[in-house]
């Protein structure tokens, strides 16, 4: 899969090669409105801060619970950003993993006869 940064750079060289922009998005199978898109900066420096207070203050809150604290704050955020910038702080938690237990306590294992037997 080429990325769409990569399709652009190509569409720039077709069209100095004399290829038109509409048949050059068509080719590399790229919307025009793509290829003219600017990605505008945004600043997450006080989200990233006010989480950052929520974790210390709360250990065991996750994104979703510093969420519905930012949004009684009166924050107009989405989830998917609050997470993005959770994850880029290293907030987030390890997850527990479930320590698998013996089945048969008290039971000696069973010994393999033959492949695939056990």
């Amino acid at each position: 899969m080429v990325s769409t940064q990569l399709r652009r750079q190509v569409v720039g060289l077709l069209k100095v090669r004399g290829l038109s922009e509409r048949r050059s998005c068509v080719l590399l199978r790229l919307s025009r409105s793509s290829l003219h898109y600017q990605a505008h900066a945004r600043d997450d420096a006080a989200v990233e801060q006010r989480l950052r207070e929520i974790a210390q203050e709360h250990k065991r809150y996750g994104y979703r619970r510093a969420l519905a604290l930012l949004r009684r704050e009166q924050w107009r955020i989405n989830h998917k950003r609050v997470y993005r910038i959770w994850k880029k702080a290293g907030l987030c938690c390890p997850v527990r993993r479930k320590r698998q237990r013996n089945q048969h306590p008290g039971q000696v294992p069973r010994l393999a006869d033959h492949p695939n037997h056990v």
